[in-house]
Protein backbone atom coordinates (compact mmCIF):
# COMPACT_ATOMS: atom_id res chain seq x y z
CA UNK A 1 0.00 0.00 0.00
CA UNK A 2 2.93 2.03 0.84
CA UNK A 3 4.65 2.02 -2.14
CA UNK A 4 1.46 2.38 -4.17
CA UNK A 5 1.10 5.85 -2.97
CA UNK A 6 4.71 6.60 -3.06
CA UNK A 7 4.47 8.57 -5.80
CA UNK A 8 1.65 10.85 -4.47
CA UNK A 9 3.55 12.15 -1.40
CA UNK A 10 4.87 16.25 -1.37
CA UNK A 11 8.36 14.76 -0.97
CA UNK A 12 8.11 13.07 -4.08
CA UNK A 13 6.35 15.81 -5.82
CA UNK A 14 7.95 18.70 -4.67
CA UNK A 15 11.92 17.57 -6.66
CA UNK A 16 9.62 16.64 -9.93
CA UNK A 17 8.10 20.08 -9.76
CA UNK A 18 11.61 22.18 -8.91
CA UNK A 19 13.60 19.75 -11.28
CA UNK A 20 10.72 20.42 -14.33
CA UNK A 21 10.83 24.24 -13.19
CA UNK A 22 14.76 24.46 -13.26
CA UNK A 23 15.20 22.85 -16.45
CA UNK A 24 12.43 24.39 -17.88
CA UNK A 25 13.90 27.85 -17.59
CA UNK A 26 17.47 26.82 -18.74
CA UNK A 27 15.75 25.43 -21.73
CA UNK A 28 13.81 28.53 -23.06
CA UNK A 29 16.76 30.33 -22.50
CA UNK A 30 19.03 28.06 -24.49
CA UNK A 31 16.41 28.00 -27.46
CA UNK A 32 16.46 32.03 -27.56
CA UNK A 33 19.94 31.66 -27.69
CA UNK A 34 19.96 29.28 -30.41
CA UNK A 35 17.54 30.84 -32.66
CA UNK A 36 19.05 34.07 -31.92
CA UNK A 37 22.38 32.46 -33.87
CA UNK A 38 20.34 30.92 -36.78
CA UNK A 39 18.21 34.15 -37.23
CA UNK A 40 21.16 36.57 -36.92
CA UNK A 41 21.87 39.69 -39.30
CA UNK A 42 19.41 40.13 -42.10
CA UNK A 43 16.68 37.27 -40.64
CA UNK A 44 17.61 39.64 -37.29
CA UNK A 45 14.10 41.25 -38.06
CA UNK A 46 12.03 37.53 -37.28
CA UNK A 47 13.83 36.75 -34.19
CA UNK A 48 10.19 37.51 -33.11
CA UNK A 49 8.94 34.62 -35.21
CA UNK A 50 12.35 32.33 -34.91
CA UNK A 51 11.88 32.58 -31.20
CA UNK A 52 8.61 30.79 -31.67
CA UNK A 53 10.19 28.60 -33.63
CA UNK A 54 12.94 26.88 -31.35
CA UNK A 55 10.03 26.95 -28.40
CA UNK A 56 7.86 25.08 -30.30
CA UNK A 57 10.39 22.83 -31.15
CA UNK A 58 11.16 22.03 -28.03
CA UNK A 59 7.90 21.61 -26.54
CA UNK A 60 7.69 19.09 -28.93
CA UNK A 61 11.14 17.26 -29.11
CA UNK A 62 11.06 17.36 -25.32
CA UNK A 63 7.33 16.39 -24.97
CA UNK A 64 7.84 12.98 -27.15
CA UNK A 65 11.36 12.06 -25.54
CA UNK A 66 10.12 12.61 -22.29
CA UNK A 67 7.50 9.95 -22.63
CA UNK A 68 9.30 7.51 -25.33
CA UNK A 69 12.80 7.36 -23.86
CA UNK A 70 14.47 4.38 -22.51
CA UNK A 71 15.62 6.95 -19.70
CA UNK A 72 12.63 7.81 -17.16
CA UNK A 73 14.52 10.96 -16.36
CA UNK A 74 15.28 12.12 -20.44
CA UNK A 75 15.32 15.57 -20.65
CA UNK A 76 15.44 16.58 -24.52
CA UNK A 77 15.80 20.47 -26.46
CA UNK A 78 17.26 21.56 -29.87
CA UNK A 79 21.02 21.60 -29.43
CA UNK A 80 23.98 24.02 -30.26
CA UNK A 81 25.74 21.64 -32.60
CA UNK A 82 23.27 21.71 -35.13
CA UNK A 83 21.76 25.26 -34.64
CA UNK A 84 25.09 26.11 -35.38
CA UNK A 85 25.49 24.69 -38.68
CA UNK A 86 21.58 25.67 -39.49
CA UNK A 87 22.56 29.38 -39.16
CA UNK A 88 25.10 28.79 -41.24
CA UNK A 89 22.65 27.49 -44.13
CA UNK A 90 20.01 30.01 -42.97
CA UNK A 91 22.93 32.97 -43.93
CA UNK A 92 24.14 30.85 -47.03
CA UNK A 93 19.98 30.86 -48.57
CA UNK A 94 19.86 34.58 -47.54
CA UNK A 95 22.91 35.75 -49.21
CA UNK A 96 21.41 33.65 -52.27
CA UNK A 97 18.20 35.18 -52.22
CA UNK A 98 17.64 37.53 -55.37
CA UNK A 99 17.49 41.32 -54.28
CA UNK A 100 13.64 41.77 -54.98
CA UNK A 101 13.19 39.08 -52.45
CA UNK A 102 10.46 40.12 -49.97
CA UNK A 103 11.84 39.56 -45.98
CA UNK A 104 8.78 36.83 -46.25
CA UNK A 105 9.95 35.20 -48.71
CA UNK A 106 13.45 34.69 -47.33
CA UNK A 107 12.02 33.69 -44.07
CA UNK A 108 9.53 30.99 -45.88
CA UNK A 109 12.74 29.82 -47.88
CA UNK A 110 14.56 29.89 -44.46
CA UNK A 111 12.14 27.91 -42.41
CA UNK A 112 11.11 25.50 -45.10
CA UNK A 113 15.21 24.44 -44.75
CA UNK A 114 14.79 24.42 -41.04
CA UNK A 115 11.71 22.25 -41.22
CA UNK A 116 13.18 19.60 -44.25
CA UNK A 117 16.24 19.11 -42.31
CA UNK A 118 14.84 17.86 -38.81
CA UNK A 119 12.62 15.74 -41.09
CA UNK A 120 15.21 14.21 -42.75
CA UNK A 121 17.28 14.10 -39.65
CA UNK A 122 13.94 12.32 -37.67
CA UNK A 123 13.52 9.47 -40.73
CA UNK A 124 17.81 9.12 -40.46
CA UNK A 125 17.28 8.35 -36.75
CA UNK A 126 14.12 6.19 -37.03
CA UNK A 127 15.92 3.84 -39.43
CA UNK A 128 18.91 3.99 -37.78
CA UNK A 129 16.97 2.36 -34.80
CA UNK A 130 14.84 0.38 -36.75
CA UNK A 131 17.58 -1.54 -38.03
CA UNK A 132 19.19 -1.27 -34.59
CA UNK A 133 22.43 0.20 -35.20
CA UNK A 134 22.61 2.33 -32.43
CA UNK A 135 25.41 0.32 -30.91
CA UNK A 136 27.93 1.05 -33.89
CA UNK A 137 28.68 4.03 -31.82
CA UNK A 138 30.57 2.10 -29.82
CA UNK A 139 32.73 2.02 -32.76
CA UNK A 140 33.40 4.92 -33.22
CA UNK A 141 36.92 7.19 -32.67
CA UNK A 142 37.03 9.06 -30.18
CA UNK A 143 39.49 11.76 -32.74
CA UNK A 144 36.33 11.53 -35.34
CA UNK A 145 34.03 12.24 -32.38
CA UNK A 146 36.39 15.11 -31.07
CA UNK A 147 37.01 16.64 -34.47
CA UNK A 148 33.27 17.27 -35.22
CA UNK A 149 32.51 18.62 -31.99
CA UNK A 150 35.87 20.79 -31.83
CA UNK A 151 34.68 22.22 -35.28
CA UNK A 152 31.06 22.91 -34.12
CA UNK A 153 32.50 24.68 -30.80
CA UNK A 154 34.40 26.90 -32.98
CA UNK A 155 31.54 28.03 -34.78
CA UNK A 156 29.24 28.27 -32.01
CA UNK A 157 32.12 30.94 -30.17
CA UNK A 158 31.67 32.84 -34.01
CA UNK A 159 28.09 33.16 -33.54
CA UNK A 160 27.78 34.01 -30.21
CA UNK A 161 29.77 36.99 -30.47
CA UNK A 162 27.98 38.24 -33.38
CA UNK A 163 25.28 37.88 -30.91
CA UNK A 164 26.76 39.76 -28.63
CA UNK A 165 28.01 42.35 -31.05
CA UNK A 166 25.38 42.48 -33.53
CA UNK A 167 28.02 41.85 -36.38
CA UNK A 168 29.52 39.40 -38.45
CA UNK A 169 32.71 37.74 -36.32
CA UNK A 170 35.53 36.68 -37.98
CA UNK A 171 39.11 37.43 -38.54
CA UNK A 172 39.69 40.60 -40.80
CA UNK A 173 37.13 42.38 -37.58
CA UNK A 174 39.00 41.32 -35.11
CA UNK A 175 40.62 44.93 -34.80
CA UNK A 176 37.30 46.04 -34.40
CA UNK A 177 35.82 44.18 -31.51
CA UNK A 178 38.41 46.13 -29.20
CA UNK A 179 36.40 49.73 -29.89
CA UNK A 180 34.89 50.81 -26.71
CA UNK A 181 31.27 50.49 -27.73
CA UNK A 182 31.64 47.07 -29.00
CA UNK A 183 34.29 46.09 -26.41
CA UNK A 184 31.50 46.48 -23.69
CA UNK A 185 28.60 44.51 -25.91
CA UNK A 186 31.02 41.16 -25.78
CA UNK A 187 33.24 41.40 -22.70
CA UNK A 188 30.88 40.71 -20.28
CA UNK A 189 29.52 38.17 -22.14
CA UNK A 190 32.49 36.37 -21.92
CA UNK A 191 33.71 36.70 -18.51
CA UNK A 192 30.25 35.55 -17.58
CA UNK A 193 30.98 32.59 -19.87
CA UNK A 194 34.59 31.84 -17.90
CA UNK A 195 32.78 32.12 -14.46
CA UNK A 196 30.44 29.94 -15.65
CA UNK A 197 32.66 27.18 -17.06
CA UNK A 198 35.54 27.49 -14.08
CA UNK A 199 32.24 27.49 -10.89
CA UNK A 200 30.65 24.53 -12.74
CA UNK A 201 33.68 22.36 -13.17
CA UNK A 202 34.53 23.25 -9.41
CA UNK A 203 31.06 23.17 -8.06
CA UNK A 204 28.96 19.87 -9.15
CA UNK A 205 25.75 21.29 -7.41
CA UNK A 206 22.68 20.62 -9.61
CA UNK A 207 21.81 25.19 -8.67
CA UNK A 208 25.19 25.64 -9.89
CA UNK A 209 24.04 26.50 -13.47
CA UNK A 210 20.90 28.26 -12.67
CA UNK A 211 21.71 30.48 -9.76
CA UNK A 212 24.66 31.88 -11.82
CA UNK A 213 22.27 32.53 -14.48
CA UNK A 214 20.25 34.60 -12.29
CA UNK A 215 23.37 36.29 -10.71
CA UNK A 216 24.33 37.10 -14.47
CA UNK A 217 21.05 38.84 -15.26
CA UNK A 218 20.90 40.20 -11.36
CA UNK A 219 24.11 41.99 -11.63
CA UNK A 220 23.42 43.20 -15.64
CA UNK A 221 20.31 45.06 -14.33
CA UNK A 222 22.40 46.18 -10.83
CA UNK A 223 25.21 47.80 -13.29
CA UNK A 224 22.28 49.35 -15.36
CA UNK A 225 20.96 51.17 -12.13
CA UNK A 226 24.31 52.29 -10.86
CA UNK A 227 25.22 53.67 -14.40
CA UNK A 228 21.98 55.82 -14.47
CA UNK A 229 21.00 53.37 -17.78
CA UNK A 230 17.69 53.65 -18.74
CA UNK A 231 16.20 50.26 -20.16
CA UNK A 232 15.64 52.28 -23.87
CA UNK A 233 18.84 53.38 -23.89
CA UNK A 234 20.41 49.75 -23.03
CA UNK A 235 18.22 48.29 -25.75
CA UNK A 236 19.68 51.06 -28.52
CA UNK A 237 23.20 50.26 -27.23
CA UNK A 238 22.72 46.84 -28.22
CA UNK A 239 23.04 45.32 -24.19
CA UNK A 240 18.98 43.78 -24.84
CA UNK A 241 18.05 40.88 -26.72
CA UNK A 242 15.27 43.30 -28.46
CA UNK A 243 11.94 44.32 -28.63
CA UNK A 244 9.06 42.30 -29.51
CA UNK A 245 5.78 42.66 -30.24
CA UNK A 246 3.18 41.19 -27.77
CA UNK A 247 0.78 38.50 -27.81
CA UNK A 248 1.53 34.62 -28.50
CA UNK A 249 4.87 33.79 -30.76
CA UNK A 250 3.89 30.57 -32.26
CA UNK A 251 2.40 31.15 -35.67
CA UNK A 252 0.84 28.19 -37.42
CA UNK A 253 3.32 26.77 -40.83
CA UNK A 254 2.16 28.30 -44.38
CA UNK A 255 2.31 25.10 -46.51
CA UNK A 256 0.23 26.93 -48.80
CA UNK A 257 3.47 29.29 -50.02
CA UNK A 258 5.69 25.67 -50.58
CA UNK A 259 4.66 26.23 -54.46
CA UNK A 260 6.45 30.17 -54.49
CA UNK A 261 9.81 28.61 -52.58
CA UNK A 262 12.80 28.33 -54.83
CA UNK A 263 13.54 24.83 -53.82
CA UNK A 264 16.94 24.86 -56.08
CA UNK A 265 18.63 27.50 -52.66
CA UNK A 266 17.77 24.93 -50.67
CA UNK A 267 19.12 22.23 -52.43
CA UNK A 268 22.52 23.90 -52.54
CA UNK A 269 22.85 23.41 -48.61
CA UNK A 270 22.72 19.42 -49.01
CA UNK A 271 26.27 18.93 -47.82
CA UNK A 272 25.56 21.31 -44.75
CA UNK A 273 22.25 19.11 -44.37
CA UNK A 274 23.80 15.96 -44.20
CA UNK A 275 26.71 17.38 -42.08
CA UNK A 276 23.72 17.95 -39.29
CA UNK A 277 22.63 14.43 -40.06
CA UNK A 278 26.17 12.87 -39.16
CA UNK A 279 26.85 15.87 -36.56
CA UNK A 280 23.51 14.74 -34.71
CA UNK A 281 23.78 11.06 -34.69
CA UNK A 282 27.07 10.89 -32.83
CA UNK A 283 26.16 14.15 -30.54
CA UNK A 284 22.63 11.97 -29.29
CA UNK A 285 24.93 8.78 -29.04
CA UNK A 286 27.83 9.85 -27.23
CA UNK A 287 25.12 11.62 -24.70
CA UNK A 288 23.68 8.57 -24.57
CA UNK A 289 26.30 7.01 -23.43
CA UNK A 290 27.85 9.30 -21.15
CA UNK A 291 24.18 9.20 -19.46
CA UNK A 292 24.91 5.24 -18.76
CA UNK A 293 28.47 6.02 -17.42
CA UNK A 294 27.09 8.98 -14.73
CA UNK A 295 23.73 7.24 -14.02
CA UNK A 296 25.26 3.48 -13.88
CA UNK A 297 22.69 2.06 -16.06
CA UNK A 298 22.00 1.39 -19.30
CA UNK A 299 20.15 2.96 -22.06
CA UNK A 300 18.45 1.44 -24.92
CA UNK A 301 20.37 3.35 -27.63
CA UNK A 302 18.28 2.12 -30.59
CA UNK A 303 14.86 3.03 -28.73
CA UNK A 304 16.78 6.50 -28.33
CA UNK A 305 17.30 6.68 -31.85
CA UNK A 306 13.48 6.25 -32.59
CA UNK A 307 12.16 7.92 -29.78
CA UNK A 308 14.47 11.06 -31.52
CA UNK A 309 13.50 10.23 -34.69
CA UNK A 310 9.50 10.40 -34.16
CA UNK A 311 10.24 13.96 -32.02
CA UNK A 312 12.10 15.19 -35.06
CA UNK A 313 9.60 14.21 -37.57
CA UNK A 314 6.56 15.92 -35.34
CA UNK A 315 8.71 19.33 -35.06
CA UNK A 316 9.76 19.53 -38.53
CA UNK A 317 6.69 19.52 -39.82
CA UNK A 318 5.82 23.03 -38.01
CA UNK A 319 9.43 23.83 -39.15
CA UNK A 320 11.92 23.82 -36.19
CA UNK A 321 15.40 22.76 -35.73
CA UNK A 322 16.41 19.58 -34.66
CA UNK A 323 16.78 18.52 -31.33
CA UNK A 324 17.65 15.54 -29.43
CA UNK A 325 18.37 14.55 -25.43
CA UNK A 326 20.76 16.63 -23.58
CA UNK A 327 23.06 15.10 -20.66
CA UNK A 328 23.66 18.16 -18.78
CA UNK A 329 19.91 18.90 -17.74
CA UNK A 330 19.12 15.08 -17.71
CA UNK A 331 21.75 14.50 -15.07
CA UNK A 332 20.18 17.51 -13.32
CA UNK A 333 16.80 15.97 -13.75
CA UNK A 334 18.09 12.98 -12.43
CA UNK A 335 19.65 14.23 -9.54
CA UNK A 336 16.50 16.53 -8.91
CA UNK A 337 13.64 14.11 -9.42
CA UNK A 338 15.02 10.48 -8.86
CA UNK A 339 14.18 9.32 -12.90
CA UNK A 340 10.64 10.59 -13.49
CA UNK A 341 8.59 11.35 -16.88
CA UNK A 342 6.68 14.01 -15.40
CA UNK A 343 9.70 16.21 -14.91
CA UNK A 344 10.22 15.89 -18.86
CA UNK A 345 6.77 16.69 -19.24
CA UNK A 346 6.89 19.90 -17.12
CA UNK A 347 9.95 21.24 -18.56
CA UNK A 348 8.39 21.21 -22.67
CA UNK A 349 5.54 22.21 -20.66
CA UNK A 350 7.57 25.37 -19.41
CA UNK A 351 8.09 25.98 -23.58
CA UNK A 352 5.11 26.12 -24.28
CA UNK A 353 3.97 28.60 -21.60
CA UNK A 354 6.71 30.65 -22.92
CA UNK A 355 5.16 30.17 -26.05
CA UNK A 356 1.72 31.44 -25.39
CA UNK A 357 2.50 34.26 -23.12
CA UNK A 358 4.23 36.10 -26.07
CA UNK A 359 7.59 37.60 -26.16
CA UNK A 360 6.97 40.27 -23.76
CA UNK A 361 9.72 39.30 -20.85
CA UNK A 362 12.10 37.80 -23.44
CA UNK A 363 12.92 41.63 -24.44
CA UNK A 364 14.36 42.36 -21.20
CA UNK A 365 17.18 39.52 -21.65
CA UNK A 366 20.72 40.61 -21.70
CA UNK A 367 22.30 39.50 -24.82
CA UNK A 368 25.94 39.37 -22.80
CA UNK A 369 23.49 35.97 -20.94
CA UNK A 370 22.61 34.16 -23.72
CA UNK A 371 25.83 34.85 -26.00
CA UNK A 372 27.56 33.73 -22.89
CA UNK A 373 25.33 30.52 -22.21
Amino acid sequence: MNSVHKGHRPNHWLPVLTSGLINGSLVVILQISFAALIFSGELSVHLSRGIGITLAGAFCVGLVIALTSSFRGSIACLQASPAVVMALIASSITARMPASARPEETLAAVVVAIGLTSLLTGLFFFGLGWFKVGNLVRFVPYPVSGGFLAGTGLLLVQKAMGVMTEASFSLPSLPSLLEGQVLVTWVPGVGFAVVMLAVGRRYRHYLTMPLIVALAILTFYAVLTLTGTSLNMAREQGFLLGWFPGGPLWQPADYAGLLEIDWSLILTQTAQIGTILLITVVSLLLNASGLELIVQRDLDLNRELRATGIANIVSGLGGSPVGYLTLSLSVLGHRLSSGSRLAGVICSGFCLLALVLGAGLLSYIPRSVIGGL
